[in-house]
């Protein structure tokens, strides 16, 4: 069994939800901290990974930031990569593949930047991906991570109260409509698997350097890491 989540039936419909929700989720202020700290101070022709790169809005970003960077995404879901493909990124490659499988890999020594948005809460064991990412880092490049952390019922609960409509239209796992807090409490155990000092325990575990982190909601937080 794959360590990622399955996706809905209708994933194109998911995949319009996670394009609409992409400002939410990974704010202005939040990609500026990301790219001044870990995109800007690259050398000329970084290599730029994005792990679950779902319709590659972030790596669009980048590419606007850094036109001379190689940018590799990968994502399982054939949608989210026809999307990311639409945006017609020139230095761009799109790869469907599972990260959490045991026969992914990454180059080592080979990738300036690697990203993981909104994605490491669906690990429920880290360990062979966290050593992957380590080794394919090269000196002075950074893993950098944003998504769900741990947070109390009460807060997961308020942010699915708001986003109910877009979760019953297009969640891998909607509620139905005569129950809608339904994914509230079938999903509340996984999105808040890992607190923040949970993630910073396992990278340092895992020979990383914690540059910077910070909670930006009461459940979302993002952190910038190198290799040790």
């Amino acid at each position: 069994m794959s360590a990622t989540p399955q996706l809905a039936p209708d994933s194109a419909r998911f995949c319009a939800m996670m394009t609409r929700s992409y400002e939410d989720r990974i704010p202005a202020d939040v990609r500026a901290i990301i790219a001044e700290e870990a995109i800007a101070p690259l050398g000329p022709k970084p290599h730029i990974v994005d792990l679950g790169c779902g319709p590659g809005l972030w790596l669009r970003d980048v590419a606007a930031l850094r036109p001379d960077a190689t940018l590799v995404g990968y994502d399982r879901d054939a949608k989210m990569l026809d999307a990311a493909r639409g945006l017609d990124l020139k230095r761009a490659k799109w790869h469907s593949a599972d990260v959490g499988a045991p026969d992914f890999t990454l180059k080592p020594d080979s990738c300036d930047v690697i990203a993981a948005h909104f994605f490491f809460h669906f690990f429920a064991d880290p360990r062979r991906l966290l050593a992957t990412i380590h080794d394919a880092l090269r000196p002075g490049g950074s893993f950098v991570m944003t998504g769900w952390v741990r947070s109390s019922m009460a807060d997961f609960y308020a942010f699915w109260a708001k986003a109910r409509a877009a979760i019953e239209s297009g969640s891998p796992e909607a509620a139905s409509s005569n129950d809608p807090e339904a994914f509230c409490f079938q999903r509340f155990a996984e999105f808040n698997r890992y607190t923040l000092a949970d993630i910073r325990w396992l990278l340092d575990r895992h020979g990383f350097t914690i540059r910077r982190d910070a909670m930006y909601t009461k459940n979302f937080a993002y952190l910038i890491a190198g290799a040790k």
